[in-house]
């Protein structure tokens, strides 16, 4: 059973290789590009293995306007591999990205607000954010990730120079009524 998940404005539902289209519009804007630390340019095969690397965690979502019932953000969610090389099973890495025409309206909030409230109690979700980029610090901090490294140099996207980057963690926990 493939879960979804609504909000007011909101429809979360797994990532599809129809979304190709709207995704490689959403990847290849210079700014999510910049503040992701991706290629300005990427090819359309590399966006192709983009998705279909995104598709395979099981709690990686496309964010759906209800409105519009368009696509217009994406959240992924990555292995996040142990100190033996393996992937650690209580554990992800966070990445989300959302079209800039929606950005200071608090969608990304609300979407990963109900995408973190179905994920399995005890899992430890990592990110990390570009120094620069308050506004996904803000998304970040609202949730209640803790700020572990304000100035963690590490490379970001396609650049292989490290980059001054914000390092956040967040254990989920039971809802509290």
């Amino acid at each position: 059973m493939t879960v979804v998940f609504r909000t007011t404005r909101l429809i979360l539902r797994p990532l599809v290789e129809s979304d190709l289209t709207a995704y490689q519009r959403l990847v290849t804007q210079p700014e999510i590009a910049k503040l992701a630390g991706a290629a300005a340019h990427p090819s359309k095969m590399e966006v192709a293995q983009w998705l279909q690397a995104d598709r395979r965690n099981p709690y990686s979502r496309a964010i759906v306007d209800k409105q519009s019932n368009q696509l217009i953000g994406v959240i992924v969610f990555y292995d996040r591999v142990t100190a033996e090389g393996q992937p650690d099973p209580l554990a992800v890495d966070l990445g989300y990205l959302l079209d800039p025409a929606y950005w200071g309206s608090g969608l990304m909030t609300e979407a990963l607000q109900a995408l973190l409230a179905g994920l399995p109690v005890g899992i430890q979700i990592w990110a990390t954010s570009l120094v620069e980029n308050q506004r996904s610090r803000r998304v970040l901090e609202k949730l209640g990730f803790q700020t572990l490294d304000e100035h963690f140099m590490a490379i970001s996207g396609m650049s292989l120079t490290p980059v001054p980057q914000a390092l956040y963690r967040l254990v989920t926990t039971k809802p509290t009524n």
